[in-house]
């Protein structure tokens, strides 16, 4: 069994409820990321991305400057345990149309799993599976 915390993101970008909607995409634009988790007292409470940038502020023509994190953030949060199975991690996304989703050690954010984090291990190990079952000839016609 794989878990999430072999292929989550380790890396969080986070802000405050309180803080704006400009910060964040700025932030956003310069990591070259899709979205941010909203924290409430050190604690995860909801995420923005991009979609919630143009859907709730763009096309709602809310001023930037002045609308806080959390007048857009999604909320509440479904997030997974580190400890979990990455298989398991991929079905509540399928099933619940979730692309991001944060990961916990308890109340402890540790990271966030993503779809790009999925299709990386899921063709990483389909990679592996079809190298194991070629014949001596053809593997050596393919880079691993």
């Amino acid at each position: 069994m794989t878990s999430v915390k072999e292929v989550m993101t380790k890396k969080v970008v986070v802000f405050n409820e309180e803080d704006s909607i400009q910060d964040i995409a700025k932030k956003m634009k310069d990591k070259g990321i899709g979205s941010i988790l909203v924290t409430r007292n050190d604690q995860a409470v909801g995420i923005i991305t991009e979609r919630d940038l143009v859907d709730k502020a763009v096309a709602s023509n809310l001023n930037a400057k002045e609308t806080k994190a959390k007048q857009i953030m999604t909320t509440p949060l479904i997030s997974i345990h580190s400890d979990a199975d990455i298989n398991y991690a991929s079905k509540i996304m399928g099933d619940k149309n979730i692309k991001k989703m944060p990961v916990v050690d308890g109340n402890k954010l540790v990271g966030i799993i993503t779809q790009t984090d999925l299709a990386k291990f899921f063709t990483e190990q389909r990679k592996k599976f079809v190298l194991s079952h070629l014949g001596k000839d053809l593997k050596d016609q393919y880079p691993t």
